[in-house]
């Protein structure tokens, strides 16, 4: 039993000797965002909306298979919701249409993750997983309306949010080998959000839980630079 515990301490350590490399990246493309939860804002935006995310990317890889990743994300989630049937004789189309509303939330986000590694000549398929840690910089209400009058609701908050979101992500991908130091990848992933961020007080509302959600799938391209390993004579 306690060789099987010091086999599991020391497995992450066992790529150390191997070759390592840090590799420095950008990445760009979109999200599929959504809101999870009972709060009034999560029942309102309750559909799918389509953001663009982006940001830097750090990994070091101990060895072929092993590498741990951050990145820093500029990312911004929340939802959209139904569409909201308006009567007016100011309408150019008899006096009915309809108009939609979304929900944007700007985060700075923050992963921290582990990821597995599988070769084949030029390609690598990784999986990784981990956490996040984001910081809500701003709350926007924005209204895509036939009528301009209504665009006086739009604006933009921050008192009904809390700043901090935490959540888990999981994800994976495909990178090509352009060069000895150059690869472009793709990296799917899911971002489940745990934290409670509604902290709007209106009708008791502030017991209630809104979380956020987010797939996302950008590309991007790294800078790999290789670790040599130290001699000694």
């Amino acid at each position: 039993m306690k060789k099987l515990l010091l086999i599991l301490l020391y497995l992450p350590f066992l790529g150390f000797g191997q070759d390592k490399s840090f590799e420095l990246g950008l990445l760009f493309g979109g999200s599929f965002n959504s809101l999870n939860g009972n709060a009034f804002q999560a029942e309102w935006f309750n559909k799918t909306s389509l953001q663009p995310v982006g940001g830097l990317l750090v990994q070091y890889n101990f060895k072929n298979r092993f590498s741990i990743k951050s990145k820093l994300l500029y990312h911004i989630k929340g939802g959209g919701s139904d569409d909201i049937e308006i009567t007016t004789v100011d309408l150019p189309d008899g006096g009915i249409g309809t108009y939609s509303a979304q929900l944007k939330l700007y985060n700075i986000k923050l992963p921290l993750l582990v990821q597995l590694n599988f070769r084949k000549n030029r390609w690598r398929f990784f999986c990784n997983t981990g956490v996040y840690f984001g910081h809500l910089m701003k709350a926007e209400y924005v209204e895509d309306s036939p009528l301009e009058t209504r665009n006086d609701n739009s604006g933009e908050t921050i008192e009904g949010y809390n700043r901090f979101d935490f959540g888990l992500k999981l994800g994976g991908g495909a990178s090509f080998q352009i060069n000895e130091r150059i690869r472009v990848f793709l990296e799917p992933s899911l971002d489940y959000g745990l934290t409670n961020i509604n902290n709007l007080d209106i009708l008791s509302n502030r017991d209630k839980v809104m979380t956020t959600q987010a797939i996302t799938t950008p590309i991007g391209l790294t800078y790999n630079f290789p670790i040599k390993k130290k001699t000694f004579n």
